[in-house]
């Protein structure tokens, strides 16, 4: 099975924030406004604090969501320097 030591620190990264540039991916498909990006941003984040509360997708899973989680805890952002902006925003989140 995967584990951290598997991945380089920027792979990591990338594994971490993908539930949360899924959340904005959905925000895409059906836009609703401000509010409704902060309830889809809101969403995925719970379900990333609840996937490493609860262990029941795996220890690989419950892994890569501790740490997104302990980010948070520390007010370090979990996007790390994902930051897409402009035109190009949208195809760098589907990407």
């Amino acid at each position: 099975m995967a584990s951290r030591t598997d991945f380089t620190d920027a792979e990591w990264e990338r594994l971490g924030r993908a539930p949360l540039v899924a959340g904005m991916a959905v925000s895409l498909a059906d836009p609703g406004g401000p509010i409704e990006a902060l309830k889809e941003t809101s969403a995925a984040l719970r379900t990333v604090v609840e996937a490493a509360q609860s262990g029941n997708h795996g220890p690989f899973v419950q892994a890569v969501a501790a740490d997104v989680t302990a980010k948070t805890q520390h007010r370090h952002n979990p996007m790390g320097d994902f930051r897409p902006k402009g035109a190009d925003a949208r195809e760098e989140i589907l990407a």
